[in-house]
């Protein structure tokens, strides 16, 4: 009998740890997966950029994605009609993309030299803004990394933050890389 109440005890605290732990686990997993729908989100704007047609089949639009610190849970794929390489009023939107889960953008961090540290911010080349735009004009497949006119910039960082707390990076390179850290 005391061996039997000794298993089930352990059962029963095996099984308290492992659903403890399940709810940490699963908002880390989609955390992760909603950050790279956001990178999944400038891929698309790049593949668009330099591989489809715009209007009467002339490749003139650029394709871009505005983030913003204000509305922090939509994102904007868009065509560029006006070719400033940002978002404006004049611009087409193609979609929407709507973080859910309670997740939000929580950071935006330009920086003219890739930062040495995996987080932007910590030098004094970097710049946090509340808007941002990323976009992709062919032939060229670099992209404009923008805060709003200014589009001088080399490398953009984008923390997606969870309902507990915890963060994701999707950083974009000029080059065209994009990640997710």
């Amino acid at each position: 009998m005391v061996e039997l109440l000794v298993s089930v005890a352990i059962f029963i605290f095996m099984t308290a740890l492992l659903v403890a732990k399940y709810g940490n686990f699963n908002s880390s997993v989609l955390l992760t997966d909603i950050a790279y729908d956001v990178a999944l989100t400038v891929r698309t704007a790049q593949t668009y950029g330099l591989g489809v047609t715009g209007t009467n089949s002339i490749f003139t639009y650029p394709y871009g994605v505005d983030f913003s610190t204000s509305n922090g849970t939509v994102l904007t794929l868009y065509s560029d009609t006006d070719s400033n390489f940002y978002y404006s009023s004049v611009d087409v939107p193609v979609s929407t993309y709507t973080l859910t889960r309670g997740a939000v953008v929580k950071d935006l961090c330009l920086d003219t030299v890739i930062p040495t540290s995996q987080r932007c911010g910590t030098d004094s080349t970097s710049v946090d803004v509340p808007a941002l735009d990323i976009s992709f004009k062919r032939p060229d497949p670099t992209a404009h990394i923008c805060a709003g006119a200014d589009c001088s910039y080399t490398y953009a960082q984008i923390t997606i933050q969870g309902t507990d707390g915890s963060e994701r990076l999707v950083t974009v390179q000029q080059n065209g890389e994009i990640s997710v850290e």
